[in-house]
């Protein structure tokens, strides 16, 4: 996207008008709902978290899609693997605690930050965190 065209730049920012968009009249969008091909352009940048209750109120988050220029910065394809046991403290802490504040919250947030990542290279990002809903209403997801 160009600056020219008018269109927001962030992929944050286009993440939240998205997500917006996407719930209507709901405090946060379904999960089921969402359309990939709305986020054509953002699609690489993004991740989905499954939020997956355990025993005894443990909360387990799990990458359910990892997008290609996620991977890169990642150093690796972490589809399918749990979120604490696959990324680097302290970075695992902080984001963890990012995911339950947006679960909790029931809204989006921003953040910006820097990892080290599984290759050894300073990784600084900007992201948006926005909640999707199971089909209960329940937070399931976070984009």
């Amino acid at each position: 996207m160009s600056e020219e065209s008018g269109q927001e730049r962030r992929v944050s920012n286009q993440l939240e008008k998205f997500w917006n968009k996407l719930r209507g009249d709901h405090e946060i969008p379904f999960e089921r709902d969402m359309d990939i091909a709305d986020l054509e352009e953002l699609w690489p940048f993004c991740f989905i978290i499954e939020i997956i209750a355990r025993d005894e109120g443990e909360i387990a988050y799990m990458y359910s899609y990892i997008g290609e220029s996620i991977i890169e910065a990642y150093g690796d394809d972490l589809t399918g693997k749990s979120v604490y046991a696959h990324l680097i403290a302290p970075y695992t802490a902080d984001l963890l605690k990012k995911f339950a504040e947006v679960s909790a919250e029931k809204k989006p947030m921003a953040d910006d930050s820097e990892f080290v990542n599984l290759q050894g290279a300073l990784i600084r990002y900007r992201q948006g965190l926005v909640p999707l809903a199971y089909p209960d209403g329940s937070v399931g997801y976070i984009l």
